[in-house]
């Protein structure tokens, strides 16, 4: 994937969280400050009131852009109702966090694009987490082999005669063999 600036990667975490904010709460009508990207039910708010009571209902929640002004520090947007102040500022968290599977396909999109772990508010996907651990001990194997076989090859080359393992010699030693 070739490189993205730091703007179009905002750019693009903008789009993956407005995915999923839309299938949450859809959009009533379109933002009054810039800060805010539209108007929204909430979805909580809709689920508590009783069939008896009014069906209509207030737009009282928004989607919005992370700024200093929120409080709340972020990349992307966050989601809030004024009424039952419900708040979500992460995306990554609404959708269940560590071990969730929507929040690792959410994390393993934004790992694609090089927007998570330090300086971003995404942590790496458990996914990617186990195949470098996988890596590394593979690579640590690979590098051992290629050390014993240069070893060997020095050895022979020296005229030295093979030494048994160590595990053996101290084996040997328990049992009082002498190499």
């Amino acid at each position: 994937m070739k490189h993205l600036s730091d703007r179009d990667k905002r750019k693009l975490i903008e789009e993956l969280d407005l995915e999923v904010w839309s299938r949450f709460a859809t959009q009533v009508k379109p933002g009054t400050r810039p800060d805010i990207v539209y108007h929204c039910y909430c979805p909580h708010c809709q689920a508590d009131q009783k069939k008896t009571e009014k069906t209509t209902h207030n737009v009282t929640a928004f989607v919005y852009r992370h700024n200093k002004g929120w409080g709340a520090q972020g990349d992307g947007l966050g989601y809030f109702c004024a009424a039952c102040g419900t708040k979500h500022p992460r995306v990554y968290d609404f959708l269940g966090g560590e071990g969730s599977i929507a929040a690792e396909e959410y994390a393993w999109k934004r790992f694609e694009a090089d927007c998570v772990g330090k300086g971003w508010y995404c942590p790496y996907p458990k996914r990617w987490k186990e195949l470098s651990e996988q890596a590394v001990k593979a690579r640590a194997a690979k590098y051992r082999a290629e050390y014993e076989q240069r070893k060997q090859t020095n050895r022979e080359r020296c005229g030295i005669a093979p030494q048994p393992p160590i595990h053996a010699i101290q084996e040997g030693l328990l049992k009082n063999e002498r190499y």
